[in-house]
This record gives C-alpha cells, structure tokens and sequence, in this order.
C-alpha cells in the first residue's frame, strides 16, 4: 500500500495446513514491512516475517521424531528429539 511523502506498508496473511504423513500441524504466520522511498533509487525498509510465533515445524523425514523445540534462554533456540 502507498501511503504519503514516499512511505509503502506491505502485510501479509499465509495460512498452512496440515500435512498428513509425515504429521504437521497447520500453522498461520504473518509478515510486515514499511519502506521510505527517500529518493526513486534509495529505499530504506523494516521487515518483519515469522511475527504470530518464536518457531513452527515445516516438516520432517519420516520414520523419525519430530523435533521438540523450545526457546531457549537467551537470543537462540534448542531442538531436541
């Protein structure tokens, strides 16, 4: 969307279903952007992807677990089977 003095906001709505052999659950996941167009060839953007949840399972091999994963302390994650 445009919105005045050169500034663009751009959301997004996916919504993923669950996939049955190997199991994962559906998901919803949302994104964000604004952008200054400060001239016609220099923009400057902030985006956000990922923004209803800190992790998701997209998939796994099959005959094995899925991956437990819990945030972990601090800025990473841990996965474990």
């Amino acid at each position: 969307m445009n919105l005045p003095h050169n500034w663009e906001l751009d959301s997004g709505i996916q919504v993923l279903d669950r996939l049955p052999d190997p199991v994962v659950d559906g998901y919803v996941q949302a994104s964000a952007r604004i952008a200054w167009h400060i001239t016609p060839a220099v923009e400057v953007s902030l985006s956000g992807y990922n923004l209803l949840a800190a992790y998701r399972v997209e998939t796994v091999e099959p005959g094995t677990a899925p991956l437990d994963v819990q945030p972990a302390h601090g800025s990473g994650r841990t996965a474990t089977r």
